[in-house]
Formats: C-alpha cells, structure tokens, sequence
C-alpha cells in the first residue's frame, strides 16, 4: 500500500491526499508542523514516520542501475556487492523533520552511501591500522602506509603521506611538492534493487536521551539523575541485509587492493553514523 499523505500546505483543504513515491522529499520536505505552542505533535509525526517507513523504491530504478553497474569497464573497475548486517545511518546531520537526517540519492530516493565517506573510511582505517605505530617508529614500510599529519591547516614536507597511501588517495601541496591526485576513484555505493522485501528498505529506529536537561546545560547544574523524562526521538535508519554495490575505478593492481581493504573496514569499522553502536557494518551477502 502506498504510503498517503495530506493535502500540502496552502492548497485548498478539499484538495486530494496523494502518494508520496521519493523517500528523501517525503523525509525533508513532507513532515508535520509543530502545534500552535511550537511542539511536535506526537501523533502526526508518528503518522509521519511510519508513511516514510513504508515508501517503496520505483520498479524504474532497476532499470537505471542495471544500466549504472554496465556502466563500469572491467578493465578499468572493480565492484563487489555488500550486505548490511546492522542498521545503516549515513548523513545524520542532514536536514530533516525527524532532527536525523538520511542520505538517499537525488533523483530515485534509494539508501546510498556517498563516494567522499567511503573514501574517508578507507583512508582512516589505512592510517590507522597500517601506518605508523608509536611502539614501532623506525618501521619504514608503515611509514608507507600513513597519512598527511596536518597543523594549523599545512602539511610539513616531513609530515607528508607515504607512498601506498599517496597512490590510493592522492596527497596535498607541501613545500617542494605540488601534490597529486590518488589514482582510485570511489564512486557512490548504491542500494541494489530487489534486495530487501518488496524493495522497502527503510525502517523506523529510536534514540532515547534519557538526561535531556543535564545535557541541555552541560552539567552546570548538577549530575544526571533517575527521575528525569526520557525523551525518545524517532528517525528512519536503512534496514539490515539491504545490500549495495561498492564500485571503484584505476589501474587494476590499486583497484584490487583498495576494494579489499574497503571490504575489510566496512566490516570492522562500519560506515555512517552510530558505528559506536554496532551501525553501519557490511559483509558480502
């Protein structure tokens, strides 16, 4: 059933209620305004959240990845499909009704995670795992491995990224450098048709802050206590075992390593917000 919505604000109140096909406008642009007081009202906002929950992808966005993933030269790319084995919330900060935005793409309204937080996810997991180790400071192929140490907004010629590091994500300007570009692209991962049930990917989640007022004055006040209202914040999170498919594009040895290791760092370290949590992780379905 599709999801239905009121008429939108400003047309006449006969006006017909409609289906809402696109996620991401019905995420940020179709939430219920607040009560005369300035309050959320409950009841329409769950209302609400459970209409996004239920909006399912157009049978036409198949038609638009198959021709996306023939779009890659293997040649030139590789791709691996993933599975999520925990919720995934990627773009939190954006805007939306629910304070917890989603990211979904533009035009069809499906889970993605963008090409610039798979990048950052790898580079940090590199640096972390296979650059320098303070317990091992004279190991010059982990220096190889890690990132640009940045100070004041510069990087020291000595603060530079190694080799590996540079080829996979490119490095800055430096003082007798002019920098370079990695020789890997990540392209957007894109949610694959047909993998969650009836192509509804999304599902209502829950964050409870239990001391809202010792947070809101950040303990000036006193110490958390028992006896404060929780105050429950519902949001859409991606379900799990949605599944997407990670693309990359370079010379074949770089591609290769990169995907492996991205394989490696979804796994581990998740994607998105709330890895702390357990979100965000992936593993081949």
């Amino acid at each position: 059933m599709d999801a239905v919505w009121p008429a939108p604000i400003g047309l006449r109140p006969e006006a017909p209620a409609r289906p809402a096909s696109h996620f991401g406008y019905a995420y940020e642009r179709l939430a219920p305004p607040p009560k005369p007081d300035g309050k959320a009202d409950a009841d329409k906002r769950e209302v609400w959240l459970n209409n996004c929950q239920s909006i399912a992808i157009s049978p036409d966005y198949a038609h638009f990845f198959k021709i996306w993933k023939d779009s890659f030269d293997p040649a030139t790319s590789r791709t691996l499909e993933v599975a999520a084995t925990s919720r995934l919330l990627v773009g939190h900060g954006n805007p939306s009704g629910a304070d917890v935005g989603l990211t979904v793409h533009h035009t069809w309204g499906v889970p993605m995670i963008p090409g610039s937080a798979l990048k950052g996810v790898l580079a940090h997991y590199i640096d972390a795992v296979y650059g320098d180790d303070p317990d091992q400071p004279d190991d010059a192929e982990r220096r190889e491995w890690r990132g640009p140490t940045w100070k004041d907004g510069r990087v020291a010629p000595e603060d530079q990224a190694g080799k590996y590091f540079a080829a996979l994500f490119g490095a800055p300007m430096v003082t007798g450098d002019p920098g370079r570009a990695g020789l890997v692209t990540f392209h957007d991962a894109l949610y694959i048709p047909g993998s969650i049930g009836n192509d509804r990917p999304f599902a209502r989640d829950v964050l409870t802050v239990h001391q809202k007022v010792y947070y809101d004055d950040e303990g000036t006040k006193g110490g958390p206590t028992d006896w404060d209202d929780p105050n429950p914040v519902g949001f859409i999170t991606v379900r799990r075992k949605a599944c997407f498919l990670l693309a990359l594009t370079g010379p074949a040895e770089w591609t290769t390593l990169a995907m492996a290791l991205l394989g490696k760092a979804l796994a581990t370290w998740g994607a998105g917000g709330k890895t702390s949590a357990g979100y965000g992780r992936f593993a081949a379905p």
